[in-house]
């Protein structure tokens, strides 16, 4: 079953990749926690914007996607 990071955003489960150091996040926890903080105060900004019911609707459709497929 594979499943990458790509795949996830692709399939709309999740909104973006967020970069870590090569080798992974612990070779840089300073890189990390800078990304994750520039991604989150991204996303608090963006999601501001919207009013409580547009957000809620936007996250029950996504969940609502999560496992749906078709046969080709």
């Amino acid at each position: 079953m594979k499943i990458t990071a790509e795949d996830l955003v692709r399939f709309g489960v999740c909104e973006r990749i967020i970069p870590e150091a090569v080798g992974g996040a612990h070779n840089d926890m300073k890189l990390t926690a800078d990304n994750l903080s520039e991604y989150l105060t991204d996303a608090v900004k963006r999601f501001n914007k919207s009013d409580i019911d547009t957000l809620l609707e936007n996250r029950y459709n996504k969940f609502r996607k999560i496992g749906m497929f078709t046969c080709e």
